[in-house]
């Protein structure tokens, strides 16, 4: 497990790497590298829930409820500022 996440921030890393160069050294974003190091951080994602028996439908759930109880009129800058949890 401990490579899985490894992998995972390493995928991660690509991603930003991508992203970053394109807002901060204005470089053409290349969708089509940004779609597969996403992919990638999917698929390492997918084998970590997995291995704690977590089901990624069970992950998006979750979390969607979480960002609903957080921000139930929708995110906003202000709302983010001034969250209580």
């Amino acid at each position: 497990m401990p490579f899985l996440l490894l992998d995972w921030f390493g995928e991660a890393g690509e991603c930003a790497e991508l992203i970053k160069k394109h807002l901060g050294h204005g470089h053409p974003l290349d969708m089509d590298k940004v779609k597969k190091e996403l992919g990638d951080c999917f698929w390492y994602l997918a084998r970590l829930a997995s291995t704690f028996n977590i089901l990624c439908s069970d992950i998006c759930k979750t979390n969607i409820e979480k960002l609903q109880k957080r921000y139930p009129s929708g995110f906003s800058n202000e709302a983010s500022l001034n969250r209580k949890e």
